[in-house]
């Protein structure tokens, strides 16, 4: 999942791409699938060298049997 754009919703190709994955992972305690979904985009949307967006791919699943 990554940053869709100013007021558009985030993109996605719908099946994981673990060759896309580098290394890391973070473990986020929210209080819902949309919640999570909303951070994961601002996360995408986070300044990197030089101060553009990166639009970084992101993949959001559940966690310890929370759906």
């Amino acid at each position: 999942m990554r940053y869709g754009g100013e007021g558009q919703p985030p993109l996605t190709d719908a099946l994981g791409e673990s060759k896309d994955l580098i290394a890391g992972g973070m473990v986020l305690d929210v209080a819902s699938r949309e919640r999570a979904l909303e951070l994961a985009a601002e996360l995408s949307a986070e300044p990197g060298k030089g101060g553009d967006p990166i639009h970084e791919w992101l993949e959001v699943r559940p966690f310890l049997g929370d759906e």
